[in-house]
């Protein structure tokens, strides 16, 4: 009898765990960059460690698609219903290309100066005010003067005022400002320690500024973990050093919070950031993923995670797609397996019959061979997993009160998405 109720404990602490699954079996490579149109998640993969060839893959929510070949570094970013990518060539120049649905076609050619404090070179891209940006080590771009940064509007290349004197890492757009880290002391004709905000017309400075970046070995951007607004503060992650180049001392990983008025710091010490259910989630670069730490704007908490699958995780982005929690970068699980990609999956979803959303109504729950959704809603999509992320079924939801035969599946717990436009509702299934 102890034995039976020792095992039922410990299978309930397992099915109530937040735990990192596969995505479709990965995508065989490293992936170093992403970026979402049309709810489908693009991905430049990256098929060794030492940039042999690198690929455009296309995740639609069931299946990886390989589009085409393209640099093994480059940036990737949507603008105006197509895919965009940035990236710096063999010969120091950045590049930008548009996806016609085959192959790149190039827009935007500049050569790159050599005075960047770090001597590393990084591009950078983010939509504002309807205009995509890049920045990087340039002083022009297809022959417009551009101090570092540079603004295509879909079919001509402006500068963006007097630009910055050093080059960015990373930009956020947020609230009608562009927000622009880096390695910079001006922008425009202002002095902005490492950080700035662009309105579409006008530089300004954010306070006192941050101390200089520090950009790690490679032009991964490995010590840059971005930009996070929360409840109207701006948190910046990123390594830092102070001195003067050649004497650098590196501080310990940072969090820097922006309150509008003036910096603090922030007591985490995870590199990556994301904005997630509401709250502020951070992971370390370098991982097994066993721990999370989560901010709810009052509490920060350590979360453990259930990392049975991971070997190792070098996480270079971390960010939500269609309501889920992505880690992407040298994401490497059981058996050596190179997937560059998982996404957090929480089971603690209540197994009532009711109603994921005012749309939809699922029952019965557990269920043994047949499980009805109600709907008011048309054209939605279901889909199941198993606990592992791998997909088992979908299809259309043809009717009204439409009926799922799940009779073939083995007892368990599975997770039921529905995806109507926009909106992905989740409910966690138990087959009996």
């Amino acid at each position: 009898m102890k034995k039976l109720l020792l095992l039922f404990v410990v299978w309930v602490e397992l099915v109530n765990a937040q735990t990192w699954v596969s995505v479709g079996g990965g995508v065989n490579g490293f992936i170093n960059s992403q970026a979402i149109l049309n709810n489908e998640l693009y991905v430049n993969v990256e098929l060794s460690s030492y940039g042999d060839s690198s690929f455009l893959k296309k995740w639609d929510g069931f299946t990886w698609t390989t589009l085409c070949p393209m640099d093994y570094q480059a940036k990737l970013a949507s603008y105006n219903n197509n895919i965009y990518t940035a990236f710096i060539d063999s010969n120091s120049q950045c590049i930008v290309a548009r996806f016609n649905g085959s192959s790149w076609d190039t827009i935007g050619i500049s050569n790159l100066v050599s005075t960047q404090v770090s001597n590393h070179e990084y591009v950078t891209m983010e939509v504002f005010n309807n205009e995509l940006y890049v920045g990087s080590g340039f002083t022009q771009i297809n022959g417009v003067n551009a101090n570092r940064i540079a603004k295509w509007n879909n079919s001509t290349w402006s500068a963006v005022g007097n630009g910055l004197d050093e080059q960015p890492v990373g930009f956020l757009s947020y609230n009608n400002n562009l927000y622009i880290a880096g390695e910079f002391t001006t922008a425009g004709n202002i002095s902005a320690k490492n950080i700035a905000k662009w309105n579409g017309t006008d530089w300004d400075s954010l306070g006192s500024g941050l101390l200089p970046y520090f950009p790690g070995s490679s032009p991964d951007g490995d010590y840059f973990g971005g930009l996070v607004f929360y409840n109207n503060d701006l948190y910046v992650s990123a390594e830092y050093v102070w001195g003067t180049p050649g004497h650098m001392n590196v501080l310990t990983d940072s969090i820097t919070k922006w309150d509008g008025t003036q910096w603090t710091s922030f007591p985490s010490d995870f590199q990556r950031i994301a904005l997630f259910n509401n709250e502020l989630y951070f992971i370390k670069y370098l991982t097994k993923g066993r721990y999370l730490r989560t901010f709810d704007g009052v509490n920060l908490t350590t979360e453990i995670i259930d990392n049975t699958i991971i070997d190792t995780m070098f996480v270079f982005d971390f960010f939500v797609f269609n309501d889920e929690l992505f880690a992407t970068g040298e994401i490497i699980t059981n058996g050596w397996n190179h997937e560059g990609i998982v996404k957090l999956y929480d089971p603690i979803v209540s197994v009532d019959k009711g109603k994921i959303n005012s749309d939809f109504t699922i029952y019965p729950n557990p269920a043994s061979d047949k499980l009805t959704i109600e709907t008011s809603s048309s054209g939605s999509i279901y889909q199941l997993q198993d606990i592992t992320g791998k997909q088992l079924m979908q299809g259309n939801i043809s009717a009204a009160k439409f009926n799922l035969d799940i009779s073939a599946l083995s007892k368990g717990i599975y997770l039921l998405r529905i995806f109507d436009g926009d909106r992905v509702a989740h409910r966690k299934i138990v087959k009996e």
